[in-house]
This record gives C-alpha cells, structure tokens and sequence, in this order.
C-alpha cells in the first residue's frame, strides 16, 4: 500500500509499507497485522486472561496502554475487563518490558521507568515524548522503548553487504545529504551510515520489504534497489535519485512513495473522474498538468479524463492534499448525480429548492429594474439580463443564480461542495474565506465548515479577465499579494505564463476578480467603471464617499464624465454590502438588524465614533438604538 506516518488503529509512527487503507477517505490507514487482530488473543504481555479486542470510544477516554504508556486516543486496543489492563495492537505480541541488563549499544543497565507524566528526549532519535522508556541511571540519558532496542551496529534488508553503525552526533556532519534515501524524509540526529549510505532511525527499525506484488501497480513483482541511482518514475514520471523499486522484466521503475497509486479518482480541478494511465493517449501530444501547469512527459504515468482527452494531470498533482479527496473510485461504478437546483413546472416557470413554497417566473430583461431589488443567491442588484422573480412574493434570482448546481467542486477545496440556502443567523457563517466577505446569500460548504459565497465559486480555471493578457489560475500554495488591493496572503489567482514581465508577481486576489466592470452609485448620476490603476506619481486623487486620499496604482472606480474617484470598498458599501436589509445576525450571543444608511442625517458608530458612511451598517436589536459602521467596530464592541 501507498507508504503512511500513522496507523490509525495502534497509533504507532512509521512507514506502513504493508497494509490497509480506506477507499473512501485518506484518513484510515493501517498495518496489516493491526486490521487483522483476532477479536480474543492469549498475550505473553498479559497471560493471566484472554485479551479482548475494543472499540475506541469516548467511553475509552483516558486510556493509557500498561506497556507503553502510550495513550490510545482512537481505533481499536486490547482489554482484560478482569484487571483493567488495556494494550494497544502492537505491544499485545510482545513481552512485558523489564529492566535491562548490560545494554548492547549503550554499554549500562538500562531502567524501566513506568512513569508517564515526565517528558523526555531519546537519545537515540533525538525526539521529545512523554511515555514509558528506559533511563540510564549512570548517564542521565533516555531512551523510547522501541530505540532501545537499536544494537551499535546492524545488518539491514537494504544494504546487506555491510553492517551499518550508528552514528555520534559529530559524525552526521559528514554525511553527503541529510535526505533518507529509503523514505526521503530528513535524517535525524542519531542515523547508520557505511560507504556513505545513510538511513533515518525509521528506516532503521521498519525497512520496507524487499519486494512487492501490487497488482494495481505492476503484474510482476517489484524489488526494492536499495542504492543511490537516477531514474525516472514510470508512475508519476518525475525524477528520483534514491531506491527505487524495479521490475527487470520489464524495464519498470517507480518511487517507494507511488507504489499502489488509486487507480480512478475525483480531484477539484476537474468535473469528471480521472484515470491513473502510463502513458498519455496520442490525441494529447503537448499535455500541460492542470494543476501546476508544466509539461508532461507523455511517456510516463499521468492521470487523464476519458471524456476530455485533452485533460491531464501529474500523478503528484492529483493525488495532492489540497487536490484530492482521499477516495478511491476503481470499485464504484459511475452514476450521475443529481444537481439540478429546480423542477420545471410549465414554460419559464420554476420550482426552486430554495424557494419550494413558491414557483418562480422568468423575466427576460432586467433593464430597468429598481436598484434596491437584490437576487438571494448573490445578494446583487437586479439590474439587467434575465432573472426569475416569485409568483407569490418579494423573492428574485438570477437566471445564472438559479442554475447553481447543487454539488460542485472547486480548485481551493480538496472536498465536493454542498449548496445551502441559508446558514442562520450566526455572523461568522455568512464569511467567506475566500473572497473574506460576510454574505447573506446562498453558500457552498463542506460539512458545514467552511462557507463559500456563489461569486467565489464562479471563478474557475483558466481564469480570464481585461486586466491582464494572459489566463490567471490558482496556486496553492502561493497565495499571492493583489495587485488591485494590496492585501496580503489573500487566496488568488496567478499568471503563470513563462515570459510574462508580470508572472512572477501578478495575482489577483478572489473578491477583485469578482468586481463588476460598471457600476451604479448614488454619488454619481453615470455609471462608476472600474480603474485598473494607473502609474502615475504627481498628481493626487480623493475618493467622493470617505473624502481620503485614493491610491492611483491600486484598482478604484471613476466616472468618466465627472472625473470622480472612489475607493471599491467604499463603492461595493462596506463590510455588510452583502447583507441582507431587515435580516439578523449574531455576534457574541448579540442581536443586530441590518439597516440602510439612506436617511438625511447619518448614524453615529457607537464604537469608532464617526459618521457612518457606507450603504448598509447594523442596528443593536437591545433597545439602545446603537449602530456599527464595519466588522472592525463590530469586534471592538465586545
């Protein structure tokens, strides 16, 4: 199986070469002998009674095991209900630890020490923990059950000729690398080494097997090459340097780390699933990788779309953290999800799922509507182009709006999508982290964690806008500085086009790239078009709304008949542009109505103590009449 840090069942640390994972998630992975513990086991750790195998629980909390002091906070231990002796899967097979003798690399007794509250530092993985260990009286050094067990020197499966000695600290400075060539992990404090071979202490006490049959990898048996070599991976088709497994029968090499790939997966890049293949198709002659966006080599193994043949993805790519889901689609077949967010009742006319009460009617053209009527998707103006509006009462969407599917994927999220109407009332619901604006529109989420806006969602790659001449995509992990706003680590969109004066720093943060190109606004009787910044030095521009000082290399909205300026955010109306008129939200178990700020006199901020400028603010709903002008004023309450 794929290699692992953590079994989820006896929580131990280190590679799990043989073994068992989860087809439907990345977040169980076991060893073989774990997964496959007997339910009542005879232990030489406890043979007074048969061991009973137990399910981890809450009403296990707080279980330690009485053989390594580790505690056993999930997946399955062994337990003696006469003596309350609990074990986790891999002590259960082992006798109960004692006080050493004359120890063969350290050269002194060694204690048990059965005390779990102290910490310690090994000393021979040079790792901090807190357990059961052994302690040398005489030196004042530590040492983790299972690295006491670590002689001066051993024989290892992957380098047979020679004994490997363990190493002083003074000696690791003159190692040729500090990458493990086994596992690619760095080398730790104390390692082996002979004729400059050199393994990290995991490696050391759990080497992966000399051979492999993984029949979803391979059809012949892999042997591991256990020296220092170049190749090129047939799975992922990046270079290597260091052990490879072979196949000489067929002149196949691949990394430790691709062995068992999932062989059909969904990422969230793309609509459709997507295939494990050794070599591209030839209707794909220059494929580029959809995620980072370099070449692959059509030779070497890759994941393609059988429905978009010119789809391709790195077998590094897509099997990434942030691109896939953990789930392994070889064994389900294909079905066709329903995400259609309506029923067609009768020409132009809907049933919503949001709305089911009512059915909604088509109009064709929204040109001349009043400005004040917003769609509840995006909690925009419906000002122009189609949209559907209820037959019964005050309630209107998009035309695009209602067609959101109900699932979706999306580049930043690594799971599938859920569209929701409505999150409540809480305020810290409505933010979406993309675009980091409050919203009382429709959302997208993922087990009702993180809440994205509709907006956010419509930006997909390539991603293509007026401002700049090349397709911007997302990288994540270079969040970016905007180039329209000037925030910082913002989730964005990039030019990664080679030869661009502007690739290496242009991004374009979420909540710019949805800006609208012209908008309306009270200050102007003409239509406000957005400024893509301007490289200019002397002369100084002031916004019309907050009457401050406008950055011209920054993105601001003008009017090109009156020369007005004016911030976006002032524009767009502030932190609560997007929320709702007459809806509640609650911060800190307070209350607030949303409110216009369209009266003759403006409100006083009852925090900040300035006149409330933007659109849209907060009203307390305890009486005092109290208004908030921003989310930083909002937090200052409490």
């Amino acid at each position: 199986m794929l290699p692992s840090r953590l079994c989820s069942l006896c929580r131990r640390e280190g590679w799990i070469y043989d073994g068992y994972r989860c087809s439907e998630c990345r977040d169980f992975k076991s060893h073989k002998e774990c997964a496959e513990s007997p339910p009542q086991i005879e232990s030489p750790s406890h043979p007074q009674h048969t061991l009973k195998l137990i399910l981890m629980s809450r009403d296990t909390d707080n279980k330690y095991c009485d053989c390594c002091g580790v505690e056993l906070l999930s997946g399955v231990a062994y337990h003696c209900s006469v003596c309350d002796f609990w074990v986790d899967t891999s002590c259960v097979r082992l006798p109960p630890p004692h006080d050493m003798g004359l120890h063969k690399a350290h050269g002194h007794p060694l204690a048990y020490v059965k005390i779990r509250e102290i910490g310690f530092t090994c000393d021979v993985c040079d790792q901090h923990s807190n357990g059961y260990h052994y302690e040398c009286k005489e030196c004042d050094c530590y040492f983790h059950m299972e690295c006491a067990d670590l002689s001066q020197e051993l024989t290892h499966s992957s380098h047979p000729f020679h004994p490997l000695k363990l190493l002083t600290e003074d000696e690791m400075y003159d190692l040729p690398n500090s990458m493990c060539p086994l596992c690619q992990c760095e080398l730790s404090n104390r390692s082996c080494f002979l004729c400059k071979f050199s393994i990290c202490n995991e490696c050391a006490k759990n080497p992966p097997p000399l051979s492999i049959l993984s029949l979803t990898t391979h059809d012949h048996t892999l042997t591991l090459l256990p020296i220092s070599i170049s190749f090129t991976c047939n799975a992922c088709g990046m270079d290597g340097y260091w052990s490879p497994y072979v196949c000489l029968q067929c002149y196949f090499v691949i990394h430790i780390q691709c062995v068992d790939l999932p062989r059909i997966i969904n990422i969230n890049r793309h609509d459709h699933r997507i295939s494990r293949r050794y070599c591209l198709e030839p209707e794909n002659p220059d494929p580029m990788c959809g995620k980072c966006r370099r070449p692959i080599d059509r030779r070497y193994g890759a994941y393609s779309c059988s429905t978009c043949p010119q789809y391709a993805v790195h077998s590094g790519c897509a099997t990434s953290e942030d691109v896939w889901d953990g789930k392994e689609l070889y064994w389900k077949p294909e079905e066709v999800e329903d995400v259609e967010p309506f029923k067609m009742i009768a020409h132009n006319v809907i049933e919503h799922f949001s709305h089911k009460q009512h059915h909604l009617k088509l109009t064709e053209d929204g040109n001349g509507c009043e400005t004040s009527i917003h769609c509840k998707a995006c909690i925009r103006s419906v000002n122009s182009g189609p949209f559907y509006s209820c037959m019964q009462c005050d309630s209107f969407l998009h035309e695009k709006c209602a067609n959101l599917p109900l699932k979706k994927r999306h580049m930043v999220f690594g799971q599938q999508l859920d569209l929701v109407a409505n999150v409540g009332s809480d305020f810290y619901r409505k933010y979406c982290p993309l675009c980091c604006a409050f919203s009382d529109g429709f959302k997208y989420t993922s087990d009702w964690e993180s809440f994205v806006d509709v907006q956010c969602i419509a930006i997909c790659e390539p991603f293509e806008h007026e401002c700049h001449s090349h397709p911007l995509y997302y990288n994540s992990s270079d969040r970016g500085n905007c180039v329209a706003c000037g925030a910082k680590d913002r989730y964005a969109m990039r030019c990664v086009e080679r030869g661009c004066e502007y690739s290496l720093g242009y991004a374009l943060c979420f909540s710019c790239a949805g800006l609208p190109r012209r908008v309306e606004h009270e200050v102007d009787v003409h239509p406000l078009v957005l400024c893509y910044g301007e490289n200019q030095e002397t002369e100084k521009y002031w916004c019309d709304v907050c009457e401050k000082e406008t950055d011209p290399s920054l993105w601001f909205y003008t009017c090109d008949d009156c020369g007005l300026t004016l911030h976006v955010g002032c524009v767009i109306g502030g932190d609560f542009a997007y929320l709702e008129p007459g809806s509640i939200v609650q911060h800190d178990g307070h209350r607030f109505e949303v409110v216009t700020n369209d009266g003759v006199n403006r409100p006083l901020c009852r925090t900040c103590r300035k006149l409330c400028i933007f659109s849209v603010i907060l009203k307390t709903c305890d009486g005092t009449d109290g208004y908030v002008c921003s989310e930083e004023c909002l937090s200052g309450i409490f």
